[in-house]
């Protein structure tokens, strides 16, 4: 009876080591395969983790260059935005969607909506901060391309004395 109830403990416990190896390989596969940029820093802005497509967005090779960095303000356009940033974190212990300006590794430049949040121990000391980056510079260039042209736009009709008759390949008028 003593043996058969180990021999059950013991199958028992391997079933969870299984479970658990499963569940952790789901979790790395998704972390790796995500879209967008996911981190981990410390407290004292070392870079703890970097997921693939974080690596990839800011033109590293690996995430061993970037943990290499004195810190996590490096990757900052301006170092100075991400002490503001995480002094705002410290305050509401997590942001949505700030648009942040980093510098890629060959110095272009990045924009970004970055959500992150402060993971804190049981006395409410910070342990990390943990975030991640989706990458919107295509965006905003089409964003000011339009502004651009839409001032343009209103420069020229500004300029035009009396009317202005704009009309389709037909001949009707489409604004007038």
């Amino acid at each position: 009876v003593h043996a058969a109830r180990l021999a059950g403990i013991a199958i028992e416990r391997r079933r969870g080591e299984e479970a658990l190896r499963t569940s952790e390989a789901k979790f790395r596969s998704l972390y790796e395969r995500v879209l967008e940029g996911v981190y981990q820093c410390a407290p004292d802005g070392r870079v703890l983790e970097v997921n693939p497509a974080l690596v990839k967005m800011l033109g590293y090779s690996s995430a061993e260059e970037i943990y290499a960095l004195p810190g996590v303000a490096m990757l900052y356009w301006n170092p100075a935005d991400r002490v503001d940033f995480e002094r705002q974190l410290d305050a509401q212990d997590e942001i949505h969607n700030a648009e942040c300006l980093l510098r890629q590794r060959d110095g272009q430049q990045v924009v970004v909506l970055e959500s992150a949040r402060v993971v804190r121990d049981a006395e409410r000391g910070i342990i990390a901060y943990e975030g991640t980056m989706a990458n919107i510079t295509a965006r905003k260039r089409a964003e000011q391309a339009m502004f651009a042209e839409k001032e343009r736009a209103q420069v020229t009709l500004q300029s035009i004395g009396d009317a202005v008759i704009t009309t389709d390949s037909d001949g009707r008028i489409e604004y007038f």
